[in-house]
């Protein structure tokens, strides 16, 4: 017997938290595939836990450490809250890797993450910074 792989191309589609509306339409503008991924994994990362009212569980716990002092250790814990985050609320992406850098000349961490979305596309990466403010 042949086992043939079959990978299923769904689009994924998000609506753009900025909510900006098409000029002919006068409906908000969706986000699609990589692009609404990459906007539910930086909004999942940056939402307090509690931070929204009917869902108390979302987001991540991340604040917590970035007042801890810039070490080693709050890097990893950064790297595991992150991870764990992204495996909790993002149920479409398989994180490969996710890469903290300690930046103490600008008082931030550098975040690399790498991602592979689920239907069937090649890995990304995506690249942003944590700082104390928003």
């Amino acid at each position: 017997m042949v086992a043939i792989n079959r990978t299923i191309n769904r689009r994924f589609k998000d609506i753009d938290l900025d909510m900006i509306i098409h000029p002919h339409t006068n409906d908000v503008v969706g986000r699609y595939d990589d692009e609404a991924l990459v906007g539910s994994m930086l909004n999942i990362i940056k939402t307090r836990k509690g931070e929204r009212v009917f869902q108390p569980d979302f987001g991540s716990t991340i604040y917590n450490s970035l007042f801890e002092p810039m070490s080693a250790s709050t890097r990893i814990s950064l790297e595991a809250q992150i991870e764990n985050a992204l495996h909790q609320h993002e149920p479409r992406i398989h994180v490969n890797f996710i890469e903290v850098q300690v930046d103490v000349d600008e008082n931030r961490y550098n975040v690399t993450i790498g991602f592979t979305p689920l239907n069937g596309g090649v890995m990304r990466e995506i690249e942003f910074f944590l700082n104390r403010l928003r």
